[in-house]
């Protein structure tokens, strides 16, 4: 099942990552020969096409992504700095979705060690504040990433050296991820950045979220459970991996017609609604449902084929 608003994103990034870019045609699309794109080409279309048309957006409860943002570093800081970070404040957590009530992570290690023939350096600087406004709700809760100073974010650096050999792996992150409610909404908003690099990942990559998804469920709905309901989006996102040399910018991604979706329909899959996704060069492309597994894909107001 595919969480929504983030993993929308996501999903959306990896699509253009595995499509590496257009033709260049004639659709304004495409980087040429080279295998970037900067904008939505007929490729990356038919293949976002066929990735939401059957079944690729959805809605489950957040408090796990959240959670998953919000407790390894207290669990899993490598040997060296493993005890270096500690929370602060009410750690409470009755609802057990993962975020405390009012606490913060902060850790400030730069550190090195050795053995066996390795040299490591370990870094693990910044903050963590987690929040949760309705300690009873697990779909309430806050996350927000920064780092030791003002504007810095949070860091995770981890360096191995083995004789002549070095890896070398970067994790950075800022800004926020939180969830809520509204009447009977459910509500996902972030502003995001976060970016990775290692010679030893198949590719580098930096990414920038910021927007919203609201879900209004039809009658009663327990986050996790398949749904029934509408489901909107708004967000913008820009993409970039070096491994791929794939660059997305000014992305943006929303429901003219809300999503429907139906929990019979692969689990709360669209039956009905319109989701719009286009770039900073005016290319669009709009996929419309018309009943469960049933869709029409447009790109700059042409009928395309979804990819094979």
């Amino acid at each position: 099942m595919k969480r929504f608003s983030l993993a929308v994103l996501v999903s959306v990034a990896l699509a253009f990552a595995a499509c590496g870019g257009g033709d260049g045609g004639d659709d304004g699309g495409g980087g040429g020969g080279g295998g970037t794109t900067t904008t939505l080409d007929s490729a990356a279309a038919a293949s976002l096409a066929r990735f939401y048309g059957e079944g690729g957006v959805g809605v489950s409860g957040p408090g796990e992504m959240i959670a998953a943002y919000s407790n390894p570093p207290q669990k899993n800081l490598p040997q060296g700095c493993d005890q270096a970070g500690s929370w602060t404040g009410n750690t409470a957590d009755g609802d057990r979705d993962g975020v405390y009530a009012n606490a913060t992570f902060q850790v400030n290690c730069d550190t090195s060690m050795s053995g066996a023939g390795y040299t490591y350096t370990v870094r693990v600087q910044g903050s963590i504040t987690a929040t949760d406004s309705d300690d009873n709700d697990p779909w309430v809760g806050r996350v927000e990433f920064a780092g030791l100073n003002p504007g810095e974010p949070f860091v995770f650096h981890v360096s191995s050296t083995y004789g002549s050999q070095t890896s070398t792996t970067e994790i950075r992150l800022s800004g926020y991820l939180a969830s809520s409610r509204s009447g009977d909404s459910y509500v996902m908003e972030g502003n995001l950045s976060e970016s990775a690099s290692s010679p030893d990942l198949p590719m580098a990559y930096t990414m920038e979220f910021s927007g919203t998804g609201v879900f209004t469920p039809n009658g009663t709905w327990n986050p996790g459970e398949p749904a029934d309901g509408t489901l909107s989006l708004d967000y913008t996102m820009s993409w970039s991996t070096s491994g791929m040399s794939t660059t997305v910018t000014g992305l943006s991604v929303s429901t003219p017609t809300p999503l429907q979706l139906s929990a019979s329909c692969n689990e709360g899959a669209p039956v009905s609604g319109t989701l719009r996704i286009a770039d900073g060069g005016n290319n669009v492309l709009e996929i419309t449902w018309t009943g469960c597994g049933q869709y029409q894909a447009t790109f700059n107001g042409q009928e395309i084929t979804p990819a094979a």
